[in-house]
């Protein structure tokens, strides 16, 4: 994972037990541990599959959290094709 996608990501963090959200590059198998509600985010850019956000937790099932995450994967598609971070790093 690249320095701006942790530093998106960083402010989840702050929420332990209620939500978890990480970037699974697209060489990750995904790993769905927890019996609990999951949501999931495919990255794509030009038809190129990157990797998916994943948010796990009870916050999940709030309607915000999906907003969030959909808010989350457009920007992080939209810096790939503006070249604000490099495609390779995070499919690597």
């Amino acid at each position: 994972m690249t320095d701006a996608i942790e530093s998106i990501l960083r402010p989840f963090a702050r929420v332990p037990g209620e939500l978890t959200v990480r970037f699974e590059d697209a060489a990750t198998r995904s790993s769905a541990a927890l019996d609990g509600p999951r949501l999931t985010r495919d990255i794509q850019v030009d038809g190129r599959y990157l990797g998916r956000l994943v948010a796990e937790g009870p916050a999940v099932r709030e309607r915000t959290i999906s907003a969030a995450l959909e808010a989350i994967a457009i920007g992080i598609e939209r810096l790939v094709q503006a070249g604000g971070i490099d495609a390779g790093a995070l499919s690597a």
